[in-house]
Parts: structure tokens; sequence; C-alpha cells
């Protein structure tokens, strides 16, 4: 491991280390940095080459600030090759307000990326915090973005797309950031998981939504968190691309201005939506919304309660549009309890129009709203079984 401050490199906080960290790094390929804690003043982006890992003592002890508000961080660039990474530091940038975004780049950038790591990391007011782009078995730990317009982005890409990276105690915030944010934009993927992950704050907490002829799919989503969004806490759109296999464990949505989850498609690009379990409370409008489009969407064992924080007694607990089909509530408690807030959500199911093939079994629906019940079904659909419900 080679200690940069031994090659001309000074992490005073004042004095421009740019030109200094990038020579003893082009100089040294295939090798560990070490970066001793100090402030290491940037005004352009650090590259990092194949099997390169640039690591320091901690984020709140090692600190690599951009001054350059148009600037990126870090580049990675692993050509595919194993390993490489960034550990142990804060990559900031010299923020003029707190809780602003200051730089217009991106904090840490992957590209072709093979089994890189990152790892005990904390990014701060980047226009995006993390970018994963062409990459294989990336894995992200414990990685905190903040004050960024996008968290983390899996972005599209017409050359190659990215397989397997694993999110692990990842966390995107976004107080006092323009709107338009979102907290993880997953654009294209064919099995990503992230587990134990968390976005707050942002217009959209979690955003999958594939361009047109792309896909994100198979991906695994477990006790992974949508607090407090501005918007809807998580939104699967396949407008465009396809959003198929995906299973959702153990998450939630909580205290959305809008949906805790909005699931929407066209032309029958999602197909396949599997949500196990979680809980979806006090969210501004409905708690689940199933919009024309959608197929394949099970959920079930969930707690689905107090929504319609926007107004009382308006939104339901579980709604699905004309076009929906092949659809499922199963073992879930829908409806008004456990929560202090005054405002009531409405029908705990309500179905309507073409909705057709599916299945209201086992749940609990009884804390529906004043003058309302458990099940709304104006639905002319076939194939709707209303089964068991208490």
């Amino acid at each position: 491991m080679i200690d940069v401050t031994t090659a001309g490199v000074t992490g005073n906080g004042w004095t421009d280390d740019t030109a200094a960290l990038q020579a003893v790094i082009t100089a040294n390929p295939e090798k560990r940095f070490y970066l001793p804690a100090g402030t290491y003043k940037i005004t352009a982006p650090i590259a990092l080459g194949p099997r390169q890992v640039i690591e320091g003592d901690s984020a709140d002890a090692t600190r690599v600030i951009q001054w350059n508000p148009a600037s990126d961080g870090i580049a990675f660039s692993g050509n595919y090759w194993n390993g490489g990474g960034v550990r142990r530091m804060m990559l900031g940038c010299n923020l003029t307000t707190w809780g602003q975004t200051f730089s217009s780049g991106i904090g840490l950038d992957i590209y072709q990326g093979g089994a890189a790591l990152v790892e005990d990391v904390i990014l701060q007011g980047y226009q995006t915090g993390v970018q994963e782009r062409e990459c294989y078995s990336t894995s992200l730990r414990t990685v905190q973005v903040q004050f960024a317009k996008t968290g983390f982005l899996v972005p599209s890409s017409t050359a190659s797309p990215n397989f397997i990276g694993t999110y692990d105690d990842c966390m995107a915030q976004a107080p006092g950031v323009a709107s338009g944010s979102v907290g993880f934009n997953i654009r294209l993927s064919g099995g990503h998981s992230f587990k134990d992950c968390n976005a707050m704050g942002h217009d959209t907490n979690w955003l999958i939504n594939p361009v047109a002829g792309q896909s994100a799919t198979y991906m695994q989503f477990i006790g992974c968190w949508a607090d407090g969004s501005r918007g809807d806490g998580w939104v699967l759109d396949a407008s465009s691309g396809w959003v198929n296999d995906n299973e959702f464990t153990s998450c939630w949505a909580g205290s959305s201005a809008g949906c805790g989850v909005v699931i929407k498609a066209s032309n029958g690009n999602l197909d396949g939506v599997n949500w196990n379990g979680g809980r979806f409370f006090e969210n501004g409008q409905h708690g689940i919304h199933l919009m024309a489009g959608a197929k394949n969407v099970q959920i079930a064992n969930a707690i689905i309660g107090n929504n319609s924080r926007s107004a009382d007694n308006t939104y339901d607990g579980v709604r699905a549009d004309a076009g929906v089909s092949e659809w499922a509530v199963l073992g879930c408690r829908i409806g008004n309890f456990g929560s202090a807030q005054s405002q009531r959500s409405a029908y705990g199911v309500n179905l309507s129009g073409s909705t057709s093939n599916v299945r209201i079994q086992g749940n609990d629906l009884r804390s529906y709203g004043p003058g309302k019940t458990g099940i709304k079904n104006t639905a002319n659909g076939g194939g709707i079984s209303i089964a068991n419900n208490l």
C-alpha cells in the first residue's frame, strides 16, 4: 500500500492536491493507495484504473473535498477486471449552503467495474452521488449519499448491461435539495440486490424506470425503506422499458406525500412483482396504487395502514385501476390502526373497471374508513376471487 503523503500529497485542506494525488495513482497501476486522516482539496476528478484501490482511515477522518462546482469526484474505470474500489472516506464538496447540492458532477463514477468494492464511504453535495454503469458484481456496503439530486444511479446503456450488483446498508438523504430528486434510480439491471437500504426525503425515493428497449429484471429488495418522500415512495414505471420478475421482501413505505407504492406500465411491459411483507403507512394518498398495464403483481403478508394522510377518508389501502390484470392481495392487514394521526384511509381494497384475474383472499379488512367498506368492487373483468377476508 502506498501512503500518498510520501509522494507530495499534503492533506492539509488548503493546498490543491489534485495533481500530486493523480500523479502517484497514475504512476502505480493495480496498487492500493492510503490517504491518512486529513482534508484533501481537489479541483478536478481523480481517475482510478483497473484494480486500483483508494482508502482512508474513516469517513470522518479522511475527507476528499471537491472545490470545482462543475467537476466529478472520483472516476473509477475497471475495464471489467476484478477488484478495485474506494473505502473509508468522505467524498465531499466545498458546500456554500448546508443541505444544498454544490457540484453538478458525480461523486463516484464506477465504469466497467468487475467485483469492485465501495465500502464505508460518505458522499456529500454532488448532483449524483454514485453512478454504476456497465458493471458486473459491484458491491456497495455502508455507503451514504447526502444532498444529491440523485443518490444512486444505475443508468441505461446501449453498450453493456449491469449485472448482479449488491447494495448493502446504503442510504440516500435529500433534505433541502431542489425538486426532481431521486434516492435510488435503476434504469437497467439484470439482477441487482438491495438489502437494508433507505432513501429519505426525495421527490421519489425509489424509481425503477428503464428506457424503451431495455429492462430492469430479476432484482431483489430486502428490508429497504422509502421514508418521507415529497412525492411517491416507490415507483415501478414500465411505461417505456420492461420491469419484470422482481422480488420485494419486508420493504416499507411511510410518510410519503403521494402514494407509498405506484406500479404502472404500458403494453404489458410490467410482468411479475412479488411483494412479501413490509408496511405501508401514513402516506398522503393510496398505500399501494396499481395503474393500467400492470400484470402479475402479488402483495402478501403486508401491513397497509392509515394512509390518505393528505385528505381524510379519500384514498385507499390498495387501489387497482382499470387495465390491471392477474394480481393478488393475500394475507394482509389493511385499514386504520396503530396510528395517532386523525386522517383515515377509505376502502381497504378498491378495484374497478376492466381489472381481471384477481385474488383478494385471507385479508383483515375490518378497519375501513367511515361510510366505506373493506372491499369496493365495481370491476367488470372476469376471474375475480374474493374469499376468506375479515
